[in-house]
């Protein structure tokens, strides 16, 4: 853990006690792990249902969801993970992008959660009609779809394209929430994720848009490219960047972009066969040995 601030510096470990810090006379900073206050008498930091003591990395009342996770202490920090995981107040938002998506412009997405519950996706992926343009959101649209965690999505088949197989999302920023404004953004997710799709009204960075404000937070509104809309988002609000958390493993890697070589093989020999059928076929009604009627 490190804070770095206008003239003040501390370095921690990853459980939050303090190994030195640096100030110039502004007194002790209050807001130190997952910008949580510490309490300057008794050193705990306060995280909403419970308090927190960074010395010995455990909380000091049982979790209210111990019931759940059996094969952990009930005075836990993210399940003694602190590199991999945070658990700022219980829920969170996660902008999710992907450059290279739409020929460029960008696809977004994002996965409302927190890594101690899991999280859940929402991605509105386009139509079939009108060119593409505008109509019904039938494009594998994902509304809700559940991961364990952000590595499980990360190594999903929802993090890859499917024609390529490469990764599909590279950049992840995450806004603290909390319970209440979890379950909004939520129902609000959802709604937009099965609205009609329209390029210019109701795209895939319009999840993202219209989920942050029904939440309190700026949703970068104004452009409608995604690459452009995600910059704003990142610079109009509060977060950090967890874009090394949704990094796929090696095995991931290596089997969707094997899928999608095996399926890219099916589908040219499919085409193949079709050709073929449809030169015999043509054959056929010249020598009147078809059992088609026309």
């Amino acid at each position: 853990m490190n804070v770095i601030r206008e003239n003040i510096y501390i370095e921690g470990y990853p459980y939050g006690k303090i190994l030195r810090e640096f100030q110039n006379g502004l007194g002790a900073e209050k807001y130190l792990t997952t910008h949580h206050e510490r309490d300057k008498e008794t050193g705990l930091d306060y995280r909403g249902a419970r308090y927190y003591d960074a010395d010995v990395a455990r909380f000091l009342s049982l979790d209210p969801h111990a019931s759940n996770y059996v094969n952990w202490s009930p005075y836990a920090y993210v399940a003694d993970n602190p590199i991999r995981n945070i658990d700022p107040t219980g829920k969170d938002v996660i902008v999710l992008s992907a450059p290279e998506g739409a020929s460029g412009f960008g696809h977004a997405a994002v996965l409302v959660g927190n890594d101690k519950d899991g999280w859940k996706l929402y991605s509105k992926n386009g139509t079939t009609e009108n060119g593409g343009f505008s109509g019904p959101s039938n494009v594998h649209s994902e509304s809700g779809v559940y991961y364990e965690s952000l590595q499980s999505f990360a190594n999903s088949s929802a993090n890859f394209y499917e024609e390529t197989g490469e990764v599909k999302y590279t950049g992840a920023f995450r806004i603290t929430s909390d319970k209440e404004t979890d379950a909004k953004m939520r129902k609000t997710a959802a709604a937009v994720v099965k609205s009609d799709y329209n390029l210019l009204k109701s795209s895939c960075i319009d999840v993202c848009t219209k989920t942050l404000i029904s939440g309190g937070f700026d949703g970068g509104g104004g452009n409608n490219v995604p690459n452009t809309r995600v910059k704003k988002i990142i610079k109009n609000n509060d977060g950090t960047d967890v874009s090394g958390k949704i990094v796929p493993s090696e095995e991931a890697v290596s089997f969707n972009k094997a899928e999608a070589k095996r399926k890219n093989e099916i589908e040219e020999s499919g085409e193949l066969n079709m050709n073929n059928v449809n030169k015999t076929t043509e054959k056929s009604v010249v020598k009147g040995t078809t059992g088609f009627n026309y």
